[in-house]
């Protein structure tokens, strides 16, 4: 499998947020961030909005998954069983770096933070550099503010965020990015309720979305 290695690539553009002086007082700064690396190219990608948080993790950390078996059985059991599935692989990448449990604090940092929009624009920019490199096969956004963040939900000039425009191809059942300009032109998206947790979606959805993405590769 081609695997990009994001820490070699991105290190030092993240680190230049998180020195960034005018970022200091915003609270997620602290944390750290965790970012995946060793990303499989041309692979299923599933798109998550932010790492979770544990009080006593304060590390810059960069982290490798493997395509089954993976510790946080909970959250990655679905994405490895899809892989199974369709016989190909899989890699995982948050748009956002900074650890927090709660999404509504995402709004928070954007209302309450003079510097906030920016802090989460300048990490969106390196993600989209991310995603143009992996060119993945076929994307699965599981997260309505994920969705937002690519642009899914654009009106006319609001709620654009990273751009994507996205048109429902009739013959795969399934929307396709439309940028002609992006590496990523025409590659189907999956946009999903949740994977796992308590707002998962039921057993026979989960079995329909394997199927379909099965007959979209």
């Amino acid at each position: 499998m081609n695997k990009v290695d994001i820490e070699k690539l991105f290190k030092d553009q993240i680190n230049k947020i998180w020195d960034d002086p005018k970022y200091q007082d915003i609270r997620v700064i602290d944390r750290g961030y965790a970012v995946s690396t060793g990303i499989v190219k041309d692979s299923i990608l599933f798109i998550g909005i932010n790492p979770s948080y544990t009080t006593s993790d304060s590390s810059r950390s960069f982290y490798e998954l493997k395509q089954k078996d993976n510790e946080y059985r909970k959250y990655f059991s679905k994405f490895e069983e899809i892989s199974k599935c369709t016989k190909h692989p899989w890699s995982h990448i948050d748009l956002l770096f900074f650890k927090e449990t709660s999404q509504k604090y995402i709004d928070t940092i954007v209302k309450d933070y003079p510097e906030g929009l920016s802090f989460i624009w300048q990490q969106l920019l390196v993600t989209k550099q991310i995603l143009e490199i992996l060119r993945p096969k076929i994307i699965v956004v599981s997260n309505t503010k994920a969705r937002q963040f690519l642009g899914k939900e654009q009106i006319n000039d609001r709620n654009i965020w990273l751009g994507y425009d996205f048109k429902f191809d009739q013959e795969i059942g399934t929307d396709k990015i439309m940028n002609k300009d992006s590496k990523l032109f025409e590659t189907p998206v999956f946009f999903t309720s949740m994977l796992s947790g308590q707002r998962a979606m039921d057993n026979g959805s989960f079995e329909r979305l394997k199927w379909h993405i099965n007959r979209s590769i």
